[in-house]
């Protein structure tokens, strides 16, 4: 999923949502990329977790992977590639290398994630999500589209109060954050790259706060966002 979205300012900015874990939706991110010319990539990911995917795009290495993480990637198959990190994470992370621009996180910081965690989940669920496994190595999966899929494994997932919790406080920071990016006015061309998840979420409060989406017609009309991306690649 994907939309341009231009402000009263004129920042364009390039949003796109992604499946983890489907390279067909980390195939997308180098059009849209060069298509607004970004000038920096907002990422719904960790500093620590910007850090780890840039040091693995430069020295791969084997990922361990938990047992939510397997059974998830066993059932996306269905759907298209498959691979691990997820490709909206690695091909953002090769982009902002290759053509010099910033990989800017957005996500809770881990010392904030912890303690957050340890605040709204508690040890009974955490018993309650394990033995939760159990139920989905059985559980079908008949959803037609890889969205309606995710849409339905979260709804098992995340169905614990603190989970829920978990991710709302996730998004209220990456709102928060990517507000005060907007704001200080340092890009004027930015690509968001986003799980699926949260991208209706981040697109409507782009929206309410003043964006507007546009046509890449529209935009080739009025600006040239069709040059290559700026610093270059190596």
């Amino acid at each position: 999923m994907k939309a341009i979205l231009r402000n009263g300012t004129g920042l364009v900015l390039g949003i796109v949502g992604g499946i983890k874990g489907l390279k067909r939706d980390g195939d997308v991110l180098p059009h849209v990329f060069s298509e607004v010319a970004a000038e920096a990539i907002l990422i719904t990911i960790s500093p620590e977790e910007v850090n780890g995917i840039l040091d693995f795009i430069k020295d791969p290495y084997r990922m361990t992977l938990s047992d939510y993480e397997m059974m998830y990637g066993v059932n996306l198959r269905k759907y298209g590639e498959v691979e691990t990190p997820s490709p909206i994470y690695t091909e953002s992370a090769r982009l902002s290398s290759s053509y010099h621009v910033p990989l800017v996180p957005l996500d809770l910081p881990e010392e904030k994630f912890s303690r957050h965690f340890m605040n709204h989940v508690s040890t009974w669920q955490l018993v309650r999500h394990s033995v939760r496994k159990r139920r989905l190595m059985h559980q079908a999966f008949p959803q037609k589209t890889p969205e309606e899929f995710v849409e339905k494994w979260n709804s098992i997932v995340n169905s614990l109060k603190g989970l829920r919790k978990m991710e709302e406080l996730r998004l209220d920071h990456i709102m928060k954050t990517l507000d005060e990016i907007i704001l200080e006015g340092k890009y004027e061309k930015i690509l968001l790259v986003t799980e699926y998840e949260f991208y209706r979420s981040l697109l409507d409060h782009l929206i309410a706060t003043g964006f507007t989406e546009v046509s890449e017609e529209s935009l080739e009309d009025n600006v040239d966002l069709r040059t290559a991306p700026p610093g270059g690649s190596d």
